[in-house]
């Protein structure tokens, strides 16, 4: 049988427990039950600083929020924000840990993805969530998550 892990990237205080095994066979059911502990887990982490996140990237994670659906560039949230796009490309992976492009992308997947456990078809979520159509949606969903996204339609 051929095991999966997640790994969680967590503080190096943690114990070695970030890896989540998973079968590769393993049912819908089984990949979303280890999915929202992995979720669970990761949300009880706090950050070991407790130095405030900058405002101008506060200002600019609100303005992605605002904007999913539509077509985003760092260029347009940097001048929404009053930085550079070099400047913002700098702070924004200094505050966050994650480049721009990537945070826009688990954005949208998260929107979609959550309209979609809620109800919608997966194209009405897709294009909400930002994405050309269910399949430009599909594709990513498989290339992030490994499994289909119609696969785990509302576990």
């Amino acid at each position: 049988m051929t095991i999966r892990s997640w790994r969680l990237e967590l503080p190096r205080s943690e114990p070695r427990r970030n890896y989540v095994p998973v079968a590769q066979d393993a049912s819908d059911q089984e990949l979303a039950t280890c999915a929202r502990a992995v979720t669970t887990r990761l949300s009880s982490i706090h950050p070991s600083s407790a130095k405030p996140v900058d405002k101008r990237i506060a200002r600019a994670v609100d303005i992605l929020h605002g904007r999913l659906a539509d077509a985003v560039t760092m260029s347009e949230i940097a001048k929404a924000v009053h930085l550079s796009p070099e400047c913002f490309r700098h702070l924004f992976l200094q505050e966050t840990g994650i480049r721009f492009r990537p945070y826009v992308l688990w954005l949208r997947m998260e929107l979609a993805v959550a309209l979609y456990g809620a109800g919608s078809n997966l194209t009405e979520a897709s294009h909400a969530g930002g994405f050309a159509d269910s399949a430009h949606f599909s594709r990513t969903f498989k290339r992030m998550f490994g499994v289909t996204a119609i696969g785990v339609q509302r576990a």
